[in-house]
């Protein structure tokens, strides 16, 4: 497995003829926002005295109120976002669904780049992702994926950049509804910078290169 995922890294690698072909890879993914997601140690972190006893601390789990989120972004920023509804699965014919939204959203926000197709898609291979009618729907567009190694959540920009990024701010904040949460992760989303997205999108570059140098899997931050 670390043999293919180094083998896949330094291919990616070979594609690059110049630094717009991290800029041309639109890529996603899934995940559950909570109501409320316990604070990390270093959030949650208070000063005290030197004598000052020991702040008592309640162990809290992650709230079962949540909402899935799918977000597509490339270099420029998220292109498009949706939130599954209560009760749907995500599974192939519901994906199919997202992506034919995904392209009407990239032919309305990134219009040259819609025309040129000199654009890759990159998302993991789940089975919904990876499905027959996904492939066929979208080869029938002329889409060029970029696959993704199995068990690499450290080269999808979704999850080590924009996850943690809009995530982090909630962390410790309570909600009621799913539509409280809705709202804070779409602020949040919004408060991202272009330029974090530029440079979330360039350390993909960087993952690569330590994954070929190391020659294994996974790697420390």
């Amino acid at each position: 497995m670390e043999e293919q995922t180094v083998v896949y890294c330094q291919d990616l690698l070979l594609m690059e003829q110049d630094e717009r072909f991290w800029e041309n890879i639109i890529t996603g993914d899934e995940t559950w926002c909570f109501a409320y997601d316990p604070a990390t140690k270093r959030k949650s972190a208070e000063w005290a005295g030197q004598n000052s006893p020991k702040p008592k601390k309640l162990r809290f789990q992650k709230s079962r109120v949540k909402t899935m989120l799918i977000v597509f972004l490339n270099a420029e920023g998220a292109i498009h976002r949706e939130f599954v509804p209560e009760g749907q699965k995500v599974n192939a014919e519901f994906y199919v669904g997202v992506l034919d939204r995904l392209l009407k959203r990239i032919r309305q926000v990134r219009t040259a780049k819609f025309q040129s197709s000199e654009w890759f898609l990159f998302h993991d291979n789940t089975p919904s992702h990876n499905a027959a009618i996904v492939k066929k729907f979208l080869a029938n567009r002329n889409v060029a994926v970029l696959h993704h190694p199995p068990y690499s959540p450290h080269l999808a920009p979704a999850n080590y950049f924009l996850f943690p990024k809009f995530k982090f701010p909630l962390k410790g904040w309570h909600s009621q509804t799913v539509e409280e949460i809705q709202c804070a992760v779409t602020r949040e989303l919004n408060n991202i910078s272009k330029t974090a997205f530029l440079e979330g999108m360039k350390k993909l570059k960087e993952r690569a290169n330590k994954c070929v140098d190391q020659g294994r899997m996974y790697f420390e931050e």
